[in-house]
């Protein structure tokens, strides 16, 4: 089955970014709603397949000849339902496609942990390298990742514990070492707030919760302020992002939900190559609980797209700035 996404006219329809795309769609209380009134008329509707708006690729995905066409993408459609509705995409006559909830960035990292997957990266000492350079600001956008961890050649990740950073002596170099074969994406985030929220027996139930709790965002950098933010689902600038992991304890699973703000982002870095983060523009004097969200990516594939998207590690950073 091959369908095609149109616009849908109708007073119930919104128009929301999702990917790189804008999609005019029905929210699951509007699509109840529509269906209503259609059906009040004696006009049916049909939701015909579901969507997690995955990549569709011909070669991986030989056996499943099912798709949805999105302005000039092509999204995998499966007939099962999994998760959660985010929205609905009309597909022409009477007929819809469930779009539904997809992890956000980070849920990936968060999947390697409840399945105990051992991710090896290599210490290269505190700081990885502190230098006084003008910092080389990429704006690639990070999207919103919704493939799950591929198989891949073991990843070398740098390790930052401690970072002082001082006049003259203020930025960062983010690194990724020469011996991977993938590109590196940076996200450093400053930890606002962390709580816990719900704690479950076992993983299943804890990933649940997450799953109909987290939203997705996207990294954003504004050139004219040279602020960074988040972009909501919805395309709405925010300073804060909430998210929500899970933490083994004992025989429990902790669910936590963290408020962190964006300090830094970079674009895809190549092995043996860094950006520069210029540690004082971002914050101020005095000690910081920082976040470093590495993402890799295959080099043979576009970093900014969700099929490139391979696997990730986050660090716990103190920052100090003097």
């Amino acid at each position: 089955m091959v369908l095609k996404y149109q616009e849908l006219n109708d007073k119930h329809a919104e128009c929301k970014k999702i990917k790189k795309h804008k999609l005019w769609l029905l929210s699951p209380k509007e699509f109840d709603a529509y269906a209503k009134e259609r059906k009040n008329r004696g006009l049916d509707t049909k939701v015909v397949r579901n969507t997690s708006l995955k990549n569709y690729n011909p070669d991986k995905n030989s056996n499943e000849d099912e798709y949805i066409e999105i302005e000039g993408g092509k999204y995998r459609l499966k007939p099962e339902k999994k998760r959660k509705a985010k929205g609905y995409l009309f597909t022409g006559g009477n007929t819809f496609v469930r779009i539904e909830k997809s992890y956000a960035f980070l849920i990936p990292i968060l999947l390697a942990i409840i399945a105990g997957i051992a991710i090896w990266f290599l210490l290269q000492g505190k700081g990885g390298g502190i230098k006084s350079v003008t910092p080389d600001i990429d704006d690639n956008d990070i999207k919103d990742a919704t493939q799950i961890m591929e198989e891949q050649p073991m990843t070398t990740f740098p390790g930052y514990s401690t970072v002082v950073a001082k006049s003259g002596a203020s930025v960062l170099q983010l690194k990724n070492p020469k011996e991977n074969t993938v590109y590196f994406v940076y996200t450093i985030t400053e930890t606002l707030q962390e709580k816990t929220v719900k704690t479950y027996d076992t993983s299943e139930d804890a990933a649940v919760y997450v799953q109909d709790h987290q939203k997705s965002y996207e990294n954003a950098y504004d050139k004219k302020t040279g602020k960074y933010y988040f972009l909501t689902d919805d395309n709405k600038k925010t300073d804060e992002m909430t998210e929500y992991i899970i933490q083994k304890s004992g025989t429990q699973y902790v669910v936590k939900e963290r408020t962190s703000s964006l300090l830094f982002y970079t674009g895809s870095i190549r092995p043996n190559k860094a950006k520069d983060w210029d540690i004082k523009k971002s914050l101020d004097v005095g000690e910081h609980d920082v976040l470093f969200r590495i993402r890799t990516y295959d080099m043979d594939k576009n970093a900014s797209e969700d099929s490139g998207f391979m696997t990730g590690n986050t660090t716990k950073v103190k920052v100090i700035v003097q």
